[in-house]
């Protein structure tokens, strides 16, 4: 036998021993993760391709500013900063973007700010003293369009702002739109004369076809997989990828890896939801309706709240996680 340290023409009698550690962790992997979204139908990022993510900046420069996928990579980085990240961008679905609109009522007898929230994100429109609905309604689309990072773009017409989501598909619905989330005691509340209210306009409609993900994800191993899409078709469709007979957890393949998804909901919505969506390998996680994030980033925050708690400590429980 031969040593790395001892000397092979030792002759003194004694028992000796060295430690080798050059193999140790090779058969360890980096509990990589994934997130499958949208992206900017201009971006750059070959749309059914596994593309790794190294920074936020790095998301929107290849996804495109306030496409789905940029933001649910800033979602997912905000709890895992430096993890090991991968995305594929899918192709938008056959259907209706989302819509939202804002009516702008009254006149403003004093000088304030408007402020909007979409998901998270609020958009402070100026408002002057003597402004009508039309002038109040044209200030929050500007502010609107002037932040590229929003999921919504804007349009106004006769006092009515219209919200319309970047893609088309379910999606849009669960991105929160509310005024004044913090209201009178976080000085958030309308100027004077002007009345605002928010109402769902049309519904989003579509879900993307994940067969040519699922294949572009091979045997690549992912320990965790941030899906956007609770639609019926796009769960089982990742169901079958997780299966334990022929899929990542079957004893052919032996890629584990858990599904992690999100949905909006009145309690008996979500009740019906979890019904359905009793799956071993797939954790769908329900939050109230005032939630004011969007169902797409809480997916990709529990993503990255899982990968950041069992990569420390497989046995760790994850429920007591926050979502930042």
């Amino acid at each position: 036998m031969s040593f790395n340290s001892i000397p092979s023409d030792t002759r003194v009698p004694l028992f000796y021993a060295e430690m080798d550690n050059s193999a140790a962790n090779t058969a360890r992997d980096s509990g990589a993760s994934l997130l499958i979204g949208h992206a900017s139908n201009d971006a750059s990022i070959a749309v059914n391709s596994l593309v790794l993510v190294s920074s936020v900046d790095y998301a929107r420069q290849i996804c495109g500013a306030g496409s789905q996928l940029a933001r649910m990579v800033g979602a997912y980085r905000k709890t895992d900063p430096f993890g090991e990240l991968y995305v594929i961008a899918v192709p938008e679905s056959t259907g209706a973007a989302a819509t939202v609109a804002l009516t702008v009522t009254g006149e403003a007898t004093e000088t304030g700010t408007v402020n909007v929230y979409t998901g998270r994100t609020r958009v402070q429109a100026p408002v002057t003293s003597g402004d009508d609905a039309a002038a109040v309604a044209v200030s929050i689309k500007d502010a609107v369009n002037a932040n590229p990072d929003l999921p919504f773009t804007a349009t106004s017409e006769a006092g009515v702002v219209t919200l319309t989501a970047r893609h088309k598909g379910l999606y849009g619905n669960e991105i929160p739109v509310t005024l004044n989330y913090y209201g009178f005691g976080g000085g958030e509340v309308l100027p004077a004369g002007v009345n605002i209210t928010v109402a769902s306009g049309v519904k989003g409609a579509g879900a993307p076809a994940l067969n040519d993900a699922v294949a572009a994800m091979g045997d690549e191993p992912f320990d965790y997989i941030g899906l956007p899409f609770n639609d019926t078709a796009s769960v089982n469709t990742m169901a079958t990828e997780m299966n334990d007979s022929s899929g990542r957890w079957s004893y052919v393949r032996q890629l584990y890896g858990h599904v992690y998804t999100a949905k909006t909901g009145t309690l008996s919505e979500l009740v019906a939801a979890g019904d359905q969506f009793n799956l071993q390998h797939i954790t769908l996680a329900g939050y109230e309706k005032d939630t004011q994030t969007p169902a797409d980033e809480l997916a990709a925050s529990r993503t990255a709240r899982a990968a950041v708690f069992i990569r420390n400590d497989p046995a760790r429980p994850t429920q007591t996680g926050e979502l930042v």
